[in-house]
């Protein structure tokens, strides 16, 4: 089963805290966002799509391709919106 998880936005509300490093890198405690997301998914999921978009390659060079046992898909996306981002990764989506 796939999940997808909104990873592209520009973290503007963050102020500084985002000027090198996407908001999903932010770390809580000793995990990013990111992580804590990745972690809190069912066991079911076995593959994850990240939408990514502002620093995606930051996202893409911590995590890799895979975390724990799911497996990881890249989808670029530009800045144009929740709906936008997911129309991007529909090809990916063909499960319910």
């Amino acid at each position: 089963m796939k999940a997808v998880i909104l990873a592209a936005g520009k973290g503007t509300r963050m102020g500084p805290l985002t000027v090198d490093i996407p908001k999903p890198l932010l770390k809580i405690g000793n995990k990013t966002l990111l992580e804590h997301k990745l972690g809190a998914l069912p066991q079911i999921i076995d593959e994850v799509i990240l939408i990514v978009g502002y620093r995606g390659d930051r996202i893409k060079d911590y995590l890799g391709v895979s975390w724990g046992n799911k497996k990881l898909t890249y989808v670029e996306s530009e800045p144009n919106g929740t709906g936008w981002s997911l129309w991007k990764a529909r090809h990916l989506l063909k499960e319910r």
